[in-house]
């Protein structure tokens, strides 16, 4: 094994074990959550972090549900005045050392930018999802005790009764003929909202904390790319693009550095 996939993969281990542990401070993550929507710690108030089963992962984010209440809200007979948020962490040990806030920043920046700059129905939708957590108010850190276990974004939870997945359905009802058209409707819709805004140039949108504001100034953020570089790819696409033709020649020397760092003696 080359050693530059060999030291991605044994720096990968080690940030997995460290995320995992992270992971296990539920108290942490009720007080991270408590504190961003400002609750105090009186004896009636409940935010409980939903147990691992309940968890949602994926690709490059684990989603915690948490649940914030009164105690009286929380039995069954009187379900006001509670509510379920998601506490979505960043799977460190999935990206390329370095990477984790630039994902997080032009994920936020992104979203952001959607609410500012499009109409259409789906991407409404979306904003509800998110514009709660992403539009970053002023208040105080967090002490000491109630330390980040990892990059992460608290969004509003969307219940079933609300939508599914799509990955939870899509097996069973991807022949749907119905449901293909409202998809794929639905998603072009989209692209057409987000094309009428012209942009100078490729890359993606990171959202600067510091003045709160949003550019396209960061290089384009890739599921390819990201996946590559974590397995031990030199960065290829670090920077935002004039026109398409170098974008794809970074693109293609992306693959091409992958294959070599890869590659088996």
């Amino acid at each position: 094994m080359p050693a530059t996939l060999g030291l991605a993969k044994q720096r990968s281990r080690s940030r997995r074990r460290a995320f995992s542990a992270s992971l296990g401070q539920r108290q942490t993550i009720a007080g991270l959550v408590k504190h961003h929507l400002r609750l105090g710690n009186g004896p009636g108030l409940v935010c409980a972090v939903a147990p691992r089963e309940r968890w949602i992962r994926g690709g490059f984010n684990t989603c915690i549900p948490v649940r914030v209440g009164s105690q009286r809200s929380a039995q069954p007979s009187s379900p006001k005045g509670e509510t379920t948020l998601i506490f979505r962490c960043v799977m460190t040990h999935k990206l390329a050392e370095g990477t984790v806030d630039e994902k997080l920043s032009c994920e936020v920046g992104t979203h952001v930018w959607m609410q500012d700059h499009t109409r259409s129905d789906a991407v409404s939708a979306l904003s509800l999802a998110t514009q709660a957590s992403l539009r970053p108010t002023p208040h105080t850190r967090p002490t000491a005790t109630c330390a980040d276990p990892t990059a992460y974004t608290l969004l509003e939870y969307i219940s079933p009764a609300t939508g599914r997945m799509l990955s939870t359905t899509w097996a069973a009802q991807r022949d749907d003929t119905a449901r293909q058209r409202r998809l794929f409707r639905g998603l072009s819709r989209t692209m057409l909202s987000l094309a009428r805004v012209p942009q100078p140039r490729i890359g993606s949108f990171p959202f600067d904390a510091a003045d709160r504001t949003v550019v396209l100034a960061n290089r384009p953020l890739l599921c390819c790319a990201a996946i590559l570089e974590s397995e031990g790819a030199p960065l290829a696409v670090n920077e935002t693009y004039n026109c398409v033709k170098p974008f794809v020649a970074d693109v293609l020397a992306l693959h091409d550095r992958h294959f070599l760092a890869d590659a088996v003696d």
